[in-house]
């Protein structure tokens, strides 16, 4: 995808600063690695609340859903021409949690 469209995108959501500046900076690092981008996966949260925010899609909403056929549902309500795969991917994304940290249990 070209990035001047993803730029132009990207001005036009609704997003706090801080999630606008991260987003600018996820697409710099997608243009200059030839359209690619790894994510680590202790990084997925972080990713998945972005995605999240970027569909409108709040924790209450995901909290409320009875299956993850709902959530695809929901996630394909905001996305025009997306196959079942990248759908199902995203909501992967859309539901990683941190995890929990058992030193401290």
């Amino acid at each position: 995808m070209p990035i001047d469209k993803l730029t132009r995108s990207l001005r036009v959501l609704s997003l706090s600063r801080k999630d606008r500046k991260t987003i600018g900076s996820l697409i710099e690092d997608y243009e200059i690695f030839g359209g690619q981008l790894v994510w680590k996966s202790e990084q997925l949260p972080e990713l998945g609340k972005l995605v999240r925010t970027v569909l409108g899609i709040t924790d209450k909403d995901i909290e409320k859903l009875r299956s993850a056929n709902e959530l695809e549902e929901l996630a394909a309500s905001r996305l025009k021409k997306m196959n079942r795969n990248k759908l199902q991917d995203i909501c992967f994304v859309m539901t990683s949690v941190e995890e929990e940290d058992n030193d401290d249990i």
